[in-house]
């Protein structure tokens, strides 16, 4: 238990803190060789780049780590989320994670890359021991109390109702998690950004809502119902210090 609340409070630094400074990028871990999605950094004004999904480390791994970084939205585009996923998928890396990361999903492949990695979390099935982690950098929204990840092809989503049929919900996300694996279930969503449709009739409520699981975490990087602020001052998304975290 020692070892997961520490896991929990590093995952809490990475999605809420910002650091003071550019830094090098991590080493390698020994035979694992970092994804090429990793070394994209996102230009919301230049031309848009196809979906990236890469696949490190371990397979047989009792962690096991899923990362979305969402950034070249059709609509309202942001310039961090890229950029945090790199920083979580290099960090997850180094501990031992077996990490699929991918970046700018649209609906239909961000759906498929969920239920892969949920499938795949069968493999931890027969231990308690096991950990999925899963991360998300992007647009976010709420609606009757319902969580939902954006793709980026958001054009799509005109009203409240189309985040249904048009979006990732998730509350159906941790559910499909916690059907699979008896361990620890982790989900972090840098995903509070404010309204990115201001003026199409759709709720204005802040944030995301709170989520209460029993047996899992889930953390988010603002509190329920405030936002996580997206600026392109350091290309970092992060809007706390490790100071600041450390006090909570």
């Amino acid at each position: 238990m020692k070892q997961i609340l520490t896991l929990f409070a590093i995952v809490l630094l990475l999605s809420g803190c910002i650091r003071p400074g550019p830094k090098p990028p991590p080493p390698s871990p020994t035979g694992v060789k970092l994804s090429s999605c990793n070394a994209r950094i996102l230009h919301p004004k230049g031309e848009k780049s196809p979906p990236c999904i890469d696949q490190h480390g371990d397979p047989n791994s009792s962690q096991q780590a899923l990362v979305i970084g969402n950034g070249e939205y059709d609509h309202a585009p942001l310039y961090n989320p890229i950029n945090d996923a790199k920083d979580m998928t290099d960090t997850l890396l180094e501990m031992g994670f077996y990490v699929t990361q991918a970046n700018n999903l649209d609906f239909q492949t961000m759906d498929k890359v969920i239920n892969d990695f949920s499938k795949g979390l069968s493999r931890l099935s027969d231990t308690t021991e096991g950990v999925a982690l899963f991360y998300f950098s992007g647009h976010g929204a709420r609606t009757k109390g319902e969580n939902f990840l954006l793709p980026t092809d958001n054009d799509n989503i005109e009203m409240e109702h189309d985040l249904k049929v048009n979006a990732i919900s998730v509350q159906i996300l941790l559910a499909k998690m916690e059907e699979v694996n008896p361990g620890v279930n982790l989900l972090v969503l840098d995903a509070c950004n404010n309204n990115p449709y201001p003026n199409r009739g759709k709720s204005d409520k802040r944030g995301l809502a709170r989520i209460t699981p029993k047996g899992s975490v889930v953390a988010f990087a603002a509190a329920p119902g405030q936002l996580a602020i997206d600026t392109k001052s350091n290309g970092q998304g992060m809007v706390y210090t490790p100071q600041t975290c450390l006090k909570h």
